[in-house]
């Protein structure tokens, strides 16, 4: 029991601890024009909170109707209060690895637009090529040889050879821009790594990445503040066990 009680007592310090730090610093940078007085006051209601959680757990039947009631609404309100400022700073957090995506996609976006544009002209191009040969070999089939035919056949051939040095030329201009896309990709490849799992399940399921973030985020929230509460007053319910026993065997 009293190993149990050791691990609650640092597994819920441990937790709270965390969870002040990132609701306090989590609200201050919600309230970034009064970062440090909301910091202030967030310590003050983190402490108060677990204060209040211990007091209601070793008090709860001596105290009165009222303050029973408004300290268990506050130290829920507080709880709240909490989970919006870890939702805060995981936001941020992740808003900063976004912004870094979105102008990486943006860079990338405009080499592969590039990619794009000179796709279609290559197709349109090899189109052009495929009717000439069409054209030409109808007038083959249908003609006979002569200077006008052979000076068709080669207008056509100049032609076609003009063709395939644009498409040559568009084919070098899309090699260039993928490169140029791997080298950003290469460069912010640490940055991919960092949203990679996230990037992995989104795909998996058919999401946008924000939006998987912000469920996983909300999971965290949603767990972290009321364990640490829950962790609070398990420990004091193993400290008043102890005091319980230790009567019993004094009144023995």
């Amino acid at each position: 029991m009293n190993w149990l009680k050791i691990l609650v007592g640092v597994s819920a310090l441990i937790i709270a601890g965390c969870a002040a730090y990132f609701s306090v610093t989590g609200l201050g940078v919600l309230f970034a024009g009064a970062s440090l007085s909301v910091m202030i006051m967030a310590s003050a209601l983190e402490l108060a909170k677990l204060v209040a959680a211990t007091y209601l757990k070793q008090k709860w039947d001596e105290i009165g109707g009222f303050n029973k009631w408004y300290l268990t609404t506050s130290v829920a309100v507080l709880m709240l209060i909490t989970s919006a400022g870890i939702f805060g700073y995981l936001s941020n957090a992740f808003q900063a690895q976004s912004l870094q995506l979105q102008q990486v996609d943006r860079e990338i976006a405009v080499h592969q637009t590039k990619i794009d544009q000179n796709t279609t002209q290559i197709t349109q191009l090899s189109t052009q090529i495929t009717e000439f040969n069409t054209n030409q070999g109808k007038i083959l089939d249908g003609g006979k040889v002569n200077s006008r035919l052979l000076r068709s056949i080669d207008n056509r051939d100049k032609e076609i050879g003009k063709i395939n040095n644009k498409i040559s030329i568009l084919q070098t201009e899309n090699a260039k821009e993928t490169e140029k896309i791997n080298e950003i990709k290469i460069k912010n490849l640490d940055l991919e790594k960092e949203v990679g799992g996230f990037r992995f399940v989104a795909e998996a399921f058919g999401m946008e990445l924000k939006n998987v973030v912000k469920f996983f985020i909300f999971l965290i929230v949603i767990v972290f503040d009321p364990l640490a509460v829950a962790l609070i007053i398990a420990f004091n319910g193993l400290i008043e066990d102890k005091k319980k026993k230790q009567r019993e065997i004094l009144t023995e």
